[in-house]
């Protein structure tokens, strides 16, 4: 299993050029054009959907084949549950990786497990 990551646009609302800057979304977003950003990226980007694990670029070089079927294998911050704010937050925050660091630097495991909890409470509380 490994954690994802998305892409994401947005169009702030005092946009003077909202509707050409929607239109360029759309058009990245295409079927045929986001193929070809997924093809120059050479495996990069894989995972995405995996309604992209048939696309054409991966037939391209075989050095990426087996990547062409991660989406089974990663997921994005939250997972099982939604992606969420406060999800992205903790992992932006290295919270489980700092787990693990406490450990290797002698802290007790239990003790790094509540310091996580509480760190995690405190970015779902604010969300909230």
């Amino acid at each position: 299993m490994g954690v994802g990551g998305t892409i994401s646009f947005g169009l702030p609302t005092y946009s003077k050029n909202a509707d050409i800057a929607e239109k360029y979304i759309e058009f990245l977003l295409d079927k045929e054009n986001f193929f070809t950003w997924l093809g120059a990226g050479t495996g990069m980007h894989a995972g995405v959907l995996a309604g992209f694990d048939d696309a054409p670029f991966w037939k391209q070089d075989a050095c990426i084949q087996d990547l062409r079927e991660t989406s089974k294998y990663i997921h994005l911050p939250g997972y099982p549950g939604p992606p969420t704010r406060a999800a992205a937050e903790i992992q932006s925050k290295f919270i489980i990786v700092d787990i693990f660091a406490k450990a290797i630097q002698g802290t007790p495991t239990k003790e790094a497990i509540v310091w996580a909890e509480s760190e995690m409470r405190k970015i779902h509380q604010k969300s909230a």
